[in-house]
C-alpha cells in the first residue's frame, strides 16, 4: 500500500511534534532568579534558620553569597560571605570558580563549581569534572 504524500509529511509531524514535546526551554534567567534568599531543604541553613543571600556584580563576573550566622566550610573553617568569579553559564546554569578554593579535581586544576537549576526555585551544586559531586537542593525563600 503507497502512502500518499499528504498522509507522509502529516505523519513525520506526527513524529517531529512528538520527539519535541519532551523538551522543555527555560524561561527564566537565572542571573536574576539567583537573587534573592535561598536555603537548605534541611539542617542549619534553612530558609527559617540560616538563609544565603546571593547576589551579583553589575557586570555578572561575580557572585556573592553571604548567610546571617556563619556557615562551617569544608574544612571547618566558619564564613560568612563566599565569593565566586563567574567563568561561564550555559542553558544548565552558571560555572563559578570561589575565591581561596584549594581542593583540586582529580589531582589536577582547582575545583569549580556548577549552579544547576531544574528550575526557577531550585538549585544544586555540582562539581565539575567526570565524576561530579552534587550538593543540595537549596530552594527559594518565601520573604
Amino acid at each position: 500500500m503507497l502512502l500518499s504524500t499528504n498522509w507522509v509529511a502529516f505523519l513525520l509531524l506526527v513524529v517531529v511534534a512528538g520527539c519535541s514535546a519532551g523538551q522543555q526551554t527555560k524561561s527564566y534567567d537565572p542571573f536574576t532568579v539567583l537573587v534573592g534568599k535561598w536555603g537548605k531543604t534541611s539542617g542549619q541553613d534553612t530558609c527559617e534558620a540560616n538563609p544565603a543571600s546571593i547576589n551579583f556584580s553589575p557586570d555578572l563576573k561575580e557572585m556573592r553569597m553571604s548567610w546571617g550566622q556563619p556557615i562551617e566550610m569544608y574544612d571547618r573553617q566558619k564564613v560568612s560571605e563566599l565569593i565566586y568569579d563567574v567563568v561561564g553559564n550555559d542553558d544548565n546554569g552558571i560555572l563559578l570558580r570561589m575565591h581561596g578554593e584549594t581542593r583540586r579535581v582529580g589531582g589536577a586544576g582547582i575545583v569549580r563549581w556548577f549552579i544547576r537549576m531544574p528550575n526557577e526555585n531550585q538549585f544544586y551544586w555540582q562539581t565539575e569534572g567526570a565524576s561530579p559531586q552534587v550538593f543540595g537542593p537549596y530552594i527559594k525563600c518565601i520573604t
